[in-house]
């Protein structure tokens, strides 16, 4: 069995289940779900060419996991720079306007990442 059939036999055994009533959220994890086993079918070719025994082969859920592993490790180490980095020192401060009051704006990569884009509290002293 190659193809389509292969490709469709597999997504069906580990299909990732999301209850969503939005349609291009379950088509997003549909095409999430193809390249997840389209990858798995190639990584099994790779390793058959390489003469690796069929023991040693991952199958599809050791696949996913390892790469759903792979990819939070990886999230994990990237959020760790950028807590790393001096956080005080990349603010920004836009230019003041007549009503507009002076206000600090963290980098990019701070913004998207965890609660760091929350504005600091800056209290007046009376």
């Amino acid at each position: 069995m190659e193809g389509v059939d292969l490709c469709d036999r597999m997504t069906s055994y580990y299909r990732i289940s999301i209850c969503m009533k939005k349609w291009p959220v379950r088509v997003f994890f549909h095409f999430i779900d193809m390249v997840i086993v389209n990858l798995c079918i190639h990584h099994k070719k790779d390793q058959q060419a390489l003469g690796v025994g069929k023991i040693s082969v991952m199958d599809l859920l050791d696949f996913k996991i390892h790469n759903g592993e792979s990819l939070s490790s990886a999230a994990t180490v990237a959020r760790q720079d950028i807590d790393s980095s001096e956080y005080e020192s990349e603010f920004h401060e836009m230019a003041p306007t007549k009503c507009a009051k002076i206000v600090q704006i963290p980098n990019r990569d701070v913004r998207r990442s965890e609660s760091k884009h929350l504005p600091l509290p800056n209290y007046r002293q009376k």
